[in-house]
């Protein structure tokens, strides 16, 4: 997924959903180890994971994320793909 920090992407809404409604809210980490350290302080404050972390091979070979739930039931997620990046770690 070359040049994913700069793309927005559009997928189709979910069955049920309504179109043009914000399905879910992704963020990019730095490493696998952001993933995993989030996922460990979200569940220190009580925030609800919904799945992960772990690789989700059906969207991407590399696709690492964790997936949890945010104010007024908004779904997020914390994704880290392979790519180079020379930006210092959050």
């Amino acid at each position: 997924m070359e040049g994913a920090r700069d793309t927005l992407v559009h997928l189709p809404a979910i069955a049920g959903e309504s179109p043009g409604a914000l399905q879910h809210l992704a963020f990019c980490a730095r490493s696998r180890a952001e993933v995993d350290q989030f996922s460990q302080w979200a569940r220190g404050h009580k925030i609800r994971i919904t799945s992960g972390p772990k690789f989700y091979a059906e969207y991407e070979r590399d696709y690492y994320a964790v997936f949890f739930q945010g104010p007024e039931n908004l779904r997020f997620e914390l994704v880290h793909l392979t790519e180079t990046d020379s930006a210092p770690p959050l």
